[in-house]
């Protein structure tokens, strides 16, 4: 219980404390918006790391060989837990947004500094917005930012994954970025989905190389979310089993 409350303490704090830097990143972005989103994006990794890191928790981090250096990136991620967003924005070495609901967009502080980041809110209970908001991902990717989904739709809360909604792949056809899926193993045992007590927890994140998609025809999401799932599912049997 005193870890729960103490990480309470100290998220709140921490995000308070980043509000002259969001002042100074909406003030470059006068100016330039290429230098904003640059800042922004180095707050949100130290952001990012600090909050596993008052969790307690630590983390090992597999694969960055195989993100291209350049272009843009569609991560694919399995969703355990409400750590997975600091979780990524801490370790993977390139700038990236998240397709996200839209319930975060009204969270105090974090709302504002997921718009800088090129974040797209989607509202699932809305299948017109819904489409509406994977479009506006996939223009974001096509225009050259990285950014990562969760096809699930929701945390899963255990070791167990939910179904790939296949409506999350309309971005990759439409922007034709690199996918690569990614394997997270163990947020679920920091915090559980229906519960805010916070555990300190071993946590192993695994970018996989680059799916190749092509053989399926592009209209044919749901068999891309079948296969992109498949290597996840495979990659996290092996995590368990090191």
């Amino acid at each position: 219980m005193l870890r729960t409350i103490y990480f309470y303490i100290f998220l709140w704090a921490g995000l308070i404390l980043t509000l002259p830097a969001m002042a100074v990143v909406e003030i470059v972005n006068i100016f330039s918006k290429s230098e904003s989103e640059a800042l922004s994006q180095r707050i949100a990794k130290i952001w990012g790391k600090s909050v596993l890191a008052i969790s307690g928790s630590s983390v090992e981090i597999k694969g960055l060989e195989n993100i291209p250096e350049t272009g843009p990136v569609l991560f694919v991620s399995n969703h355990q837990s409400n750590f997975d967003i600091p979780l990524l924005l801490g370790c993977i070495n390139r700038p990236v947004g998240f397709l996200s609901k839209e319930e975060l967009r009204k969270v105090p502080i974090v709302g504002r500094w997921m718009r800088h980041l090129n974040c797209v809110f989607m509202d699932r209970s809305n299948p017109r917005a819904a489409l509406k908001s994977i479009g506006e991902a996939a223009e974001t990717v096509a225009s050259g930012n990285s950014m990562c989904v969760f096809p699930e739709g929701t945390r899963s809360g255990a070791e167990s994954m939910g179904e790939f909604k296949p409506g999350a792949f309309k971005i990759y056809t439409k922007s034709k970025a690199a996918l690569l899926p990614v394997a997270i193993e163990g947020t679920w045992r920091i915090q559980g989905r229906d519960t805010l007590k916070v555990k300190s927890a071993k946590v192993i994140v695994s970018v996989l190389k680059q799916v190749d998609l092509e053989d399926i025809p592009r209209r044919d999401t749901l068999k891309m979310a079948e296969k992109v799932k498949q290597e996840i599912q495979i990659e996290l049997r092996s995590l368990r089993q090191a």
